[in-house]
C-alpha cells in the first residue's frame, strides 16, 4: 500500500477501523499513506493508517492529522499494532473513550516501533477524568513512558521548525530520495511535498 491517503470522515460502530486499512495482514507493506478525515468508532482498535495490523507488516513513512476517537486501542497511526511502524508522526487528536489503550502513535503496540513523532499531549482518555497518554496507550489508566528512538513527544515549534522533517528522513535527510519535506514558515508539519529540509550545523538551524 504505498501514495495512499484519506480525506473523508470515517464513523463506525464497529471495531478495526482506519483511515487508509482495517486490518493490515499478510506481509503487507504500507507507506507514504497519510490521513486527513475524522475517523470515530464506538468499537476498538481504530487509527489514521491502520485499525489493526499484524506481525509481519512494516508501517514506515505515514502521518496522520485527523481526529481519531474510539473506546480503546485507538492511535493516531495504528489502533493495534503488532507490527513495525517508522519514520512517521501524528499531530491529529486522539480520545479514547475507555480508561485505557489510547496513543499518540499506537494505542497498542506489541510489535516495534522507530523513529516516529507526535504532538506533545495529543493523545487522552477520558472515563471518569481526563488523562493524558503517550506515544503508546496504556493498561489501566497506566501512562507508558516513550522509548528513547521509538516514540518521541514533540512541541508545535519543533514540528513547524523542520527539525522533525529533518530527523524523520534520517539518512537521506537533506537530500534529493528524502521521503519527507516541508516549506519552513508554511506547512506546520511535515508532509511528502514541497522543499527539502536542510540543517546548518553552524548555527544549529533548519532551512
Amino acid at each position: 500500500i504505498t501514495d495512499c491517503y484519506n480525506k473523508g470522515n470515517v464513523t463506525s460502530d464497529g471495531n478495526t477501523v482506519g483511515g487508509i486499512a482495517g486490518w493490515v495482514n499478510n506481509y503487507t507493506n504500507t507507506s507514504k499513506c497519510y490521513n486527513e478525515g475524522n475517523i470515530e468508532s464506538t468499537g476498538t482498535q481504530v487509527g489514521g493508517i491502520f485499525g489493526s495490523s499484524s506481525k509481519g507488516n512494516t508501517i514506515s513513512d505515514c502521518y496522520n492529522i485527523g481526529y481519531i476517537k474510539a473506546a480503546k486501542y485507538v492511535g493516531g497511526i495504528g489502533g493495534s499494532n503488532a507490527s513495525t511502524i517508522s519514520n512517521s508522526h501524528n499531530v491529529g487528536t486522539v480520545y479514547g473513550t475507555s480508561y485505557y489503550g489510547a496513543g499518540s502513535i499506537a494505542g497498542k503496540n506489541t510489535g516495534t516501533i522507530t523513529n516516529s513523532y507526535y504532538l506533545t499531549d495529543s493523545a487522552t482518555i477520558n472515563l471518569y477524568e481526563v488523562t493524558v497518554q503517550n506515544g503508546v496507550g496504556g493498561n489501566d489508566r497506566n501512562v507508558v513512558a516513550d522509548i528513547e528512538g521509538a516514540t518521541i513527544s514533540a512541541s508545535a515549534e519543533e514540528l513547524a521548525s523542520g527539525k522533525i522533517c529533518y530527523l524523520l528522513n534520517g539518512k537521506t535527510a537533506g537530500t534529493e530520495t528524502a521521503i519527507w519535506k516541508q516549506t519552513l514558515g508554511e506547512d506546520r508539519y511535515p508532509v511528502f511535498e514541497d522543499k527539502i529540509v536542510y540543517y546548518n550545523c553552524y548555527y544549529d538551524t533548519y532551512l
